[in-house]
């Protein structure tokens, strides 16, 4: 699935280009690419969007697109938020988006490789 998506790049470059210039409305989806959000990000970036676009994409925009919004999509009081951190700042150099060091989900830090709840050792 990812063979056949990569080799579409092209076109979905012109298309999503196209879309992003018009300034429509675009949410970012892994769809079979289960674990390349950051690339899907960073590819936003090279057709026109600016670093804080392509991340609201992939958060905002979506949450908006489902009608969620008002639970999900941005970090606010009484929302649900599953957070990431990275090593750098994405909004200079968005591929920092790719280097996770922390992540929390339902307010539990978790195993960036494993998805798991990390235990902690402190008593």
């Amino acid at each position: 699935l990812q063979e056949a998506f990569f080799s579409q790049r092209p076109i979905v470059r012109e298309s999503l280009g196209k879309a992003v210039e018009a300034g429509l409305n675009v949410a970012v989806g892994t769809d079979g690419l289960v674990g390349k959000l950051a690339q899907e990000v960073r590819f936003l970036t090279e057709i026109g969007m600016t670093p804080l676009e392509a991340i609201r994409a992939a958060t905002l925009q979506g949450a908006r697109l489902m009608d969620a919004d008002g639970e999900i999509g941005s970090l606010q009081v009484g929302k649900r938020a599953d957070i990431i951190s990275v090593a750098g700042d994405p909004l200079e150099d968005i591929s920092a988006l790719g280097d996770v060091r922390l992540v929390m989900k339902n307010g539990r830090r978790l195993d960036p490789v494993l998805d798991e709840p990390v235990v902690s050792k402190r008593a």
